[in-house]
């Protein structure tokens, strides 16, 4: 049996404009030249102190431990453009942050640890007004997981990528990708290396919508000197229909395919879906619906059709 509580949670957050000397009601809010402008930045403060009391009994075990977390971050942040506002803007921030975490089991030997991270944050964006825009971003930062079955872990991530924004009036277009880095320490120790790459389109038209995504992901964990590679593909079509011009009938249509393959197992899966409505009056409505799924995971295969049918009558 485990009792668990949080005992105090104190946290202060306060918000300032960093103005050094605060200037006249008519000064501007932005420094800069005829080349860049910075807007004046912002400044937030934040300290928490956590405590949590853990208590476990049961047939073999018996144990309390205490843990105190004080957590102190300061966030700066400010923002503006580069060369001219239609060709760069950018918003970019700081947040060092400082921890001191002290548990105290019982049985056992009293531990303390002071962490430091410098946590950031940026998004560049280039051409924003024009049909293809090109947006760059980064981000460092720092959360930590509690949980009754186990201890306290903390986990640091990276992450940056690029996304390409093709404003095409017949095929908008958007292409991302993000690279991740994890490394989790605590009662859990593990790192994660993560490459993530999505497409977005879709096409409209006077009588039907199209939309087309996919994702294709790349991962490395390791966890207690093992490391295992995953790689997973989803991709899906919906495409909605709208047979009378007063959509009183709408047919809605999708495919989807997915895949996944691992040092450990391979699997795949497909499916396609069809959707009529029907609404014949004011007060009368029919549905028509029919699906197809077919799984595979190493030498299983379940396929599995249905159809359905029904009507609603206010």
């Amino acid at each position: 049996m485990t009792h668990r509580r949080h005992a105090v949670l104190l946290s202060a957050i306060l918000l300032v404009l960093f103005r050094g000397i605060v200037p006249p009601d008519n000064a501007s809010a932005e420094y800069g030249g005829r080349n860049y402008s910075i807007a004046r930045p912002q400044l937030a403060l934040d300290l928490s102190y956590d405590f949590e009391s853990e208590k476990r009994e049961g047939p073999y075990i018996a144990e309390e431990n205490d843990s105190h977390a004080l957590k102190e971050r300061v966030d700066l942040q400010t923002s503006g453009w580069g060369y001219h506002p239609a060709f760069l803007t950018y918003t970019v921030g700081l947040s060092p942050e400082w921890e001191q975490t002290t548990e105290t089991p019982d049985p056992g030997r009293r531990n303390t640890r002071n962490s430091f991270l410098l946590g950031y944050s940026f998004d560049l964006t280039f051409l924003p007004q024009k049909p293809y825009t090109l947006i760059l971003f980064g981000r460092r930062q720092r959360s930590v997981l509690t949980s009754s079955l186990a201890g306290r872990s903390e986990t640091e991530s990276d992450t940056y990528g690029a996304t390409l924004m093709l404003k095409n009036r017949m095929l908008p277009t958007m292409l991302a990708y993000v690279h991740t880095m994890l490394d989790q320490t605590g009662f859990f120790d593990s790192e994660e290396s993560r490459d993530e790459v999505r497409l977005q389109t879709r096409h409209e038209e006077k009588s039907n919508d199209t939309n087309l995504a996919a994702t294709y992901t790349a991962l490395d964990r390791t966890s207690q000197g093992t490391t295992i590679h995953t790689e997973n593909f989803a991709g899906g079509a919906q495409n909605s229909y709208r047979i009378t011009p007063d959509r009183r009938m709408l047919l809605n249509s999708g495919l989807n395919y997915r895949w996944s393959e691992s040092d450990l197992y391979r699997s795949s899966g497909i499916s396609l879906s069809e959707s009529l409505n029907w609404k014949h009056t004011r007060n009368f409505s029919t549905n028509y619906q029919l699906t197809y799924t077919g799984d595979a995971s190493g030498d299983t295969r379940v396929d599995t059709t249905s159809a359905s049918a029904g009507f609603s009558h206010l």
